[in-house]
């Protein structure tokens, strides 16, 4: 009986850590499209200023996965959004 009850212990955190990156995904991808619009209508910095936070929750995703592209692409992304924030930082 108690392996049972620790095994539905287990299942109900790994369904709660499942349920939590769901919701991660849904807000950083909504994030990163919002982002995408202000690129589009030449909001600047703004864009760069909001793609940071979702870019940063999806490296925290691709890790939870172990999904080595997803890593470099969003780190490469964080990386130029960085960039692109120093330069406006420092051009001003």
């Amino acid at each position: 009986m108690s392996i049972w009850i620790g095994d539905l212990r287990t299942s109900r955190l790994k369904q709660q850590g499942e349920d939590m990156i769901d919701t991660l995904k849904a807000v950083c991808s909504m994030l990163i499209i919002l982002s995408m619009c202000l690129t589009a209508a030449n909001i600047y910095p703004y864009n760069l200023y909001i793609a940071v936070l979702p870019t940063i929750g999806w490296i925290y995703i691709s890790c939870v996965w172990k999904d080595k592209s997803l890593i470099a692409m969003n780190v490469t992304a964080l990386v130029i959004y960085v960039i692109g924030i120093l330069n406006y930082v420092t051009s001003v």
